[in-house]
């Protein structure tokens, strides 16, 4: 994702997967918009975003999902 106007125009298509967003964009080493290894390139697996976020596995993976369509993330299995 290059800017917040690239964030602008996908916001009906994230939805609520915004608050994902912000949690990955606060495990950031940068304050840059701009792409960037989150938590130092460790991995976060669903069931931690999850209980993170209150939310259930489910809806993590699939805000996951979401945003790796929407060329908001790149995810790489780890």
């Amino acid at each position: 994702m290059n800017s917040a106007e690239d964030l602008f125009k996908k916001h009906r298509e994230i939805g609520p997967a915004i608050w994902l967003l912000t949690l990955y964009w606060s495990q950031q080493g940068s304050d840059e918009c701009s792409w960037a290894w989150v938590n130092a390139g460790a991995p976060m697996d669903d069931d931690a975003v999850a209980a993170h976020l209150h939310v259930s596995v489910f809806t993590a993976k699939g805000w996951r999902e979401k945003l790796h369509r929407a060329g908001m993330i790149r995810a790489f299995p780890r």
